[in-house]
């Protein structure tokens, strides 16, 4: 999650609400690596394109169209600015969620049955 989004900022506190234990990590404070970036991308099974904000100033040349990108060109622009990241990524035991809006997480959180361990007694 990114907290200098709006959109985040909200769920979060929603998702805080509704379970106890949910570890956020905010990557406007805490980025990830380019090494940890390429283990997310993976385990997703996603392109980083698919996750990233197309019109992201980063991502285009000075006419203003799309650049191409070698997937380590990817990895450091994500481990260097990953305001670009549109979503927010989950990490639940061995697997990485990508849930493009806010509201796609709430709804997928709020779906999942508490567990023991998520339970907030």
């Amino acid at each position: 999650m990114n907290s200098a989004d709006p959109n985040d900022r909200e769920a979060r506190a929603y998702l805080s609400s509704v379970r106890k234990h949910i570890l956020f990590v905010d990557l406007s404070v805490s980025p990830l690596t380019q090494r940890q970036w390429a283990g997310v991308i993976e385990k997703l099974d996603l392109h980083p394109s698919k996750i990233t904000d197309p019109n992201h100033k980063l991502l285009k040349n000075e006419r203003g169209e799309r650049v191409f990108l070698s997937m380590d060109d990817w990895l450091n622009v994500l481990a260097i600015s990953p305001e670009i990241v549109m979503g927010t990524i989950v990490v639940e035991g061995d697997e990485v969620l990508y849930f493009r809006s806010p509201k796609d997480l709430i709804q997928y959180v709020v779906a999942k049955p508490v567990s023991k361990n998520n339970s907030r007694e």
